[in-house]
This record gives structure tokens, C-alpha cells and sequence, in this order.
């Protein structure tokens, strides 16, 4: 119901909603029957002498299992439409009391807010406020109201030709503004006085009888929120004790709480893994996108070759897990083997530009090593016995960089950048060859 239930109530004491528990009722009792028809009919299907055979047997067996376990379970259904009820009106069930309740409580609410047509409402006990202090002249109407004092109670008794002449009136203390109700909170009755006017007293009564009217209300409201109360009690627990005593099982606990969550958890994970794995191979293959063109920029900055060794590790890396990706999904039905070959040629160009560099490298060192002893032995000699030794010692060292050749070193850097983590070791020789670079400038 929604109206405002002030000054009987901060909100609505009688809450629920009578005809959705009807229709869940109703709705159980035919589950109910149908469990029942179920249960009745099962245990019929195979009485025919043609399933006289050891899985006809078997087939007995299990239907005689299964329509025990749906006898116990129509116990639920059927305790549940009881305990419900399936009509608003009419019946023992919880949704006709609890509509019962709160026409209840709706009626006692309209009577104190005037919507009844009967008197007694809080409109009634305002009108018959203002109407008394129009006639005590608003004075208090807890209080006696001053009496006028006789002529001779008081003046000039004894003064020789001097009347007597009313004393003065006790002065009127007003009245303050009408006591309000609210929720637990019911204004005092107005007291009745020997020396008060007709009009006073018949109005005085007229207010006393809106309190008992408003007394009366907050009495019905809150006696249809205690039976609301009692009934909803009542039915849950025979719901309940229909569920703990039907002998089927019903998990509950923190391990079943865990079993649910779980399930819950791996079910989602498998209607959205591929939606995931997508995200992370796109994810992946910007990160390798970016890292690639700063590494390629540093590259051809003098001192920042360094930091491109870092930048080029991580565009690897990125490339890998893009391909892993993309072959996961395709392998499953949900990628492209377009997405595979885009990743598969990233990663063969990362490794032949890799290799390129390091050959480059290897080919640099040893021509500065072969100069270097070349220069050494020559020196400013013309004659062809100093440039003939001189070749030779530069050949000489040329072989011996490292113990191996020119072909070997190149082969060593190709071996490296067929796999991850040695591309931190091919970060070296690099180093090497970008402080020689700046040495010679």
C-alpha cells in the first residue's frame, strides 16, 4: 500500500504484496499437482510384459527411485502453495491475512485522516480546537477559565455612600498551539471543569472524542502489524519444516557457498575466454607496435642505442604473446590464420632484423680490430715488406676476435634472436659498438 501512514506510523507497518504471493502460491500448487501426476505415473511406464528383460528390470528399479525422491519433493511444492495460499481472499494462507491485515490498518489510517466518512479525524480535533478557543477566548482549556468575582467580594465595603462594585478579573493565561500526534504519541484529553460554560463542555467533549478516535487507530495499526508479524512467522515455519524433514538434501555452508562460487567463476570464464584472449593479443600487439618504432628511433640516436636494446625486448616479447594468442584461438574455432601469419612474419622480422644487427656489429669490430693492427705494424712504412707484414697481423687479428670467425659470430647473433631472454646478451656487443661509434665522432 502506498499512502502516508503519519502520525500512526513512519512507514508502512504492514508491508508485502498480497497478490504476488497469490500468484506464487498458485503457482506452487500446480507444480504441486503436477509433481504428483508425475510421481503416480512413473512407476506405470513400464508394467508391460515386453520390458520382461534385465534392463526392463534395471528401468524398474529407477523409476521406482524417482518417483520416491518426487513424492518428497511435492511435499515441498504442495507446503509451500499451503502455507501461501493461492487467493488474496478467502483461505488460511498467508496472502489472504496479510491482505486482511492491511485493509486493517488502511482503514484505521482513512479514519484519522478523514477518508472514512466517520468523525473523530484529525481535521475533526483541529476544527473543534479552534472553535474552543473561540469560545474561551483563547484561553488555556487545560486549565479553569477565570470567573468574574461577585460585586461586594471586594472594593469599598464599609465607606458610607460608596457602592459596591465588581472586583477586577483573574487574568486569562492563553492557550499555546493544539498538542500534535505522532507515531507512539497520543495528545492528553482535554479535562472537564464545574465552572466551565455549556458551549465549552460540548466542545471539550467534542475533542476528547477524536483523541479516543485517534487512541483507537494507532490500537488497530498496531495490532495488524503484530498479527502481520505472527502469520509471516507461522508460515515460514512451516515452509521450513517441511524442507528439514522431507529427508532430501539440501547443501548449504561455506563448501557449498565455495562449490557455487566457483562453478559460477568457471562458467563465465568459459562463455568469455575467448573475448579475453582477443583483448590481450590487440593489447599485445599495440604494445609491440610502439616498443618496435622507439626501439628503431633509438637505434640512430648516438647513446641511446642502449635503451633500444630494452625497447626491442619488449616489442619481442609483446609479439610472442600476441602469437600464442591468436594461435589459441584459432586452434579453438575463434580466430582468424590471417592474425597467426601477421604475428608469425613480426616475429621472423624481428629476428632477421636482430641477426642484421649483430652481423653489422661483428662486421664493424672486426674491421676496427683489423685496422687497428694493421696501422700498429705498418705504421708510416711505403715498402711492400712493411704493407705485406702489416696485412698479415691485421688478418691475423681479425680471426682471432673471440676465438671465431666473421661467419660464426653472425650465426651466434641469428642464434640469439631466435629465442627471448638472449636478447638481453645481444644488448652487449651492441653497447660495445655504439661507444666505439661515438668514440671515433
Amino acid at each position: 500500500m502506498s499512502q502516508n501512514w503519519w502520525p500512526l506510523s513512519d512507514a508502512d507497518p504492514v508491508p508485502g504484496d498480497p497478490d504476488t504471493l497469490a500468484a506464487l502460491g498458485k503457482h506452487m500448487a500446480d507444480a504441486a499437482a503436477e509433481i504428483e501426476r508425475m510421481a503416480n505415473t512413473l512407476p506405470q511406464i513400464c508394467t508391460s510384459e515386453t520390458w520382461d528383460s534385465d534392463a526392463g528390470q534395471q528401468f524398474r528399479v529407477r523409476a521406482a527411485s524417482t518417483a520416491a525422491s518426487i513424492g518428497r519433493t511435492h511435499r515441498r511444492f504442495f507446503t509451500v502453495a499451503r502455507a501461501l495460499g493461492r487467493s488474496t481472499y478467502g483461505g488460511s494462507g498467508y496472502a489472504a491475512q496479510l491482505q486482511e491485515h492491511q485493509e486493517k490498518a488502511a482503514a484505521a489510517i482513512a479514519a484519522v485522516n478523514g477518508t472514512a466518512g466517520t468523525s473523530g479525524s484529525e481535521a475533526d480535533r483541529r476544527r473543534t480546537w479552534t472553535q474552543l478557543l473561540d469560545a474561551t477566548n483563547g484561553a488555556d482549556p487545560t486549565r479553569p477559565l477565570p470567573q468574574p468575582r461577585p460585586a461586594g467580594a471586594s472594593g469599598s465595603a464599609g465607606v458610607p455612600g460608596i457602592a459596591w462594585v465588581p472586583a477586577p478579573a483573574v487574568p486569562v493565561t492563553l492557550a499555546g498551539p493544539m498538542p500534535q500526534a505522532s507515531p507512539g504519541v497520543i495528545p492528553p484529553y482535554l479535562p472537564t471543569f464545574s465552572d466551565d460554560p455549556a458551549d465549552v463542555t460540548t466542545l471539550k467533549n467534542a475533542y476528547n472524542a477524536t483523541i479516543d478516535q485517534l487512541a483507537a487507530a494507532a490500537r488497530a495499526v498496531a495490532s495488524a502489524a503484530a498479527d502481520q508479524a505472527a502469520d509471516a512467522h507461522a508460515a515460514a515455519q512451516m515452509i521450513l519444516t517441511a524442507i528439514d524433514n522431507d529427508g532430501l538434501n539440501n547443501p548449504s555452508g561455506f563448501m557449498h557457498w565455495l562449490d557455487s562460487t566457483v562453478d559460477s567463476v568457471r562458467g563465465f570464464a568459459a562463455s568469455h575466454w575467448a573475448q579475453y584472449v582477443s583483448d590481450l593479443a590487440n593489447v599485445a600487439g599495440v604494445i609491440a607496435s610502439v616498443c618496435g618504432v622507439i626501439a628503431l628511433v633509438l637505434a640512430f640516436i648516438p647513446g641511446m642505442q642502449e635503451f633500444a636494446a630494452a625497447f626491442e625486448t619488449m616489442a619481442l616479447l609483446a609479439q610472442a604473446v600476441a602469437f600464442c594468442c591468436h594461435v589459441l584461438l584459432f586452434a579453438t574455432g575463434h580466430g582468424s590464420l590471417l592474425d597467426v601469419a601477421v604475428d608469425a612474419v613480426g616475429l621472423v622480422t624481428f629476428g632477421v632484423g636482430k641477426g642484421l644487427i649483430g652481423g653489422a656489429e661483428a662486421t664493424a669490430e672486426i674491421s676496427e680490430t683489423a685496422s687497428s693492427a694493421y696501422r700498429a705494424v705498418a705504421g708510416d712504412g711505403q715498402n711492400v715488406a712493411d704493407v705485406i707484414e702489416a696485412g698479415s697481423g691485421a688478418s691475423k687479428a681479425a680471426m682471432g676476435i673471440e676465438g671465431v670467425k666473421l661467419t660464426a659470430k653472425m650465426a651466434e647473433q641469428v642464434k640469439e634472436a631466435a629465442s627471448v631472454s638472449p636478447v638481453f646478451r645481444a644488448a652487449k656487443p651492441r653497447r660495445a659498438w655504439a661507444a666505439r661509434r661515438s668514440a671515433r665522432r
